[in-house]
């Protein structure tokens, strides 16, 4: 996952848990409550990559890091629902494949 939180930007994170609701990713970079960021994501096996904006709802400390690389985890919100990501979602899960791609901006 790929975190561009400005045009200049080429962060790192790597993402934890998504729905059709938000993301939780884990990043070295502490970003800001309340924020707002773009991602661009696609599942494993999809062509298109999708692009949403987002609202920073959570950052904290990544307690089960214990590398010090990813040191925040960020719980992100959609400013619209994926619903019809649902179903895929469940595939994801059940093959336990996490999101592959995801640039914020």
């Amino acid at each position: 996952m790929r975190i561009d939180r400005t045009p200049d930007d080429d962060l790192v994170a790597i993402s934890r848990n998504v729905s059709t609701t938000g993301l939780l990713m884990v990043t070295a970079v502490k970003l800001e409550v309340g924020g707002t960021v773009k991602i661009a994501f696609r599942l494993d096996g999809e062509a298109v990559e999708r692009t949403l904006h987002t609202r920073i709802l959570r950052v904290e400390p990544n307690v089960d890091d214990t590398s010090g690389v990813w040191r925040y985890r960020v719980g992100l919100q959609f400013d619209q629902s994926l619903a019809e990501l649902e179903p895929l979602l469940r595939e994801a899960a059940q093959k336990d494949i996490s999101t592959a791609a995801v640039q914020l901006s």
